[in-house]
């Protein structure tokens, strides 16, 4: 497995633990988000975890149980639920397909956001799905994050340190009219 700029070899499904303040940050910039939301690759629970903070209605599911039972296991890519909006950090080598899937299964005006490594953004490959028009921004955090491999995480075998990576919050929205997509910054 590839040696990533944190100095962690890539983990099995891409499983890394963002903090609570990727989707904090979030949550303090659009509105949208206070409506609720579903992470569908919940992990261990973190987007929820800032919603209910902030009072926001939100569920979860995974494939795998990260955590006691407390979300149900759901594959996205069966799930057949037509959702408000989908607040989530897919595995890196299936965000394309969560988005394009997440577009036919949200309601008119709902959107996707995913937390990505901002190396997201250019490759031929992603070309015609950051030129859909439902492409409506990129959000970048400022601040770097730091996203340790998640199953070391949650065991206590390794803990946060300085993020070393770029990570922005791509968002599609569901039936927005054709335009470009908007750039905006969290601050640090």
């Amino acid at each position: 497995m590839a040696q990533r700029p944190s100095g962690h070899a890539r983990v099995l499904n891409d499983f890394y633990a963002e903090p609570v303040d990727c989707t904090e940050a979030l949550i303090g910039t659009f509105d949208w988000v206070s409506g609720g939301f579903h992470d569908p690759f919940v992990g261990s629970g973190s987007t929820v975890a800032a919603a209910a903070r902030h009072g926001i209605i939100a569920t979860g599911a995974h494939l795998v149980d990260r955590c006691g039972g407390r979300f149900p296991l759901r594959d996205l890519f069966t799930d057949m639920t037509c959702y408000s909006n989908l607040v989530t950090n897919p595995p890196f080598v299936r965000a394309a397909e969560a988005i394009e899937y997440a577009l036919d299964h949200l309601r008119d005006g709902g959107r996707i956001a995913i937390l990505a490594d901002l190396n997201f953004l250019s490759a031929q490959r992603r070309y015609a799905l950051h030129t859909r028009p439902e492409f409506e921004l990129l959000f970048v955090l400022m601040k770097r994050p730091s996203c340790p491999p998640g199953l070391q995480f949650l065991a206590g075998t390794i803990k946060r340190g300085n993020g070393s990576t770029n990570y922005g919050w791509f968002v599609y929205q569901c039936g927005r009219p054709a335009g470009p997509p908007r750039l905006v910054f969290a601050p640090p």
